[in-house]
This record gives structure tokens, C-alpha cells and sequence, in this order.
């Protein structure tokens, strides 16, 4: 399945490097936004969330999963041939 995941650091927790590295372990993923990312992964969006609140307890997570009706506006190419790759697990 297809997860959007947005996370928000709160001060003064700013480094997002174990975030990162935590969305990433997830499954095959691209990120929208500085603190949004699409990941293609097995794992259920309040797996995800759990796993997320390991990494820091001081940030605001939502996690969803994404159908494939979904549209974007003056997104990276890479994020349109992520999207549309024959892999993805819609």
C-alpha cells in the first residue's frame, strides 16, 4: 500500500535525520515536502505511527494511506515516475 506520511518537529527537536531513517525502513519511499514523505510499504498506518513516536515522542505524525486517485501540482518529476512505476503497490 501507498502511506503519506507528514511529520512536524516541534522546537528545539529539529534534526530530522532519525525520522528520516526511520520513514525510509518502512518500504520504498520518496519525499513530497521537507517533512512529507510517500512510502510504499506492508506495514499499516498506525504501525507506522508506533514506530515513528520510537524515534521521538515530541513530534506530531499523521499517517495515511493514499488510493490511487491521487494528484499533485509542480511536484518533482522523480515524485510522477515514483509514483507511476509499475512496482508500487496501490
Amino acid at each position: 500500500m501507498i502511506l503519506l506520511i507528514s511529520c512536524d518537529l516541534r522546537k528545539p527537536e529539529r534534526d530530522t535525520g532519525e525520522v528520516v531513517a526511520k520513514v525510509n525502513s518502512f518500504g520504498a519511499a520518496i519525499r513530497l515536502a521537507e517533512s512529507v514523505w510517500l512510502v510504499d510499504t506492508t506495514h499499516e498506518p498506525k504501525q507506522c505511527r508506533d514506530r515513528l513516536r520510537e524515534v521521538t515522542r515530541e513530534a506530531t505524525f499523521f499517517v495515511a494511506r493514499l488510493s490511487h486517485g491521487a494528484a499533485g501540482y509542480k511536484l518533482a518529476k522523480a515524485i510522477g515516475t515514483w509514483l507511476k512505476s509499475s512496482t508500487r503497490h496501490w
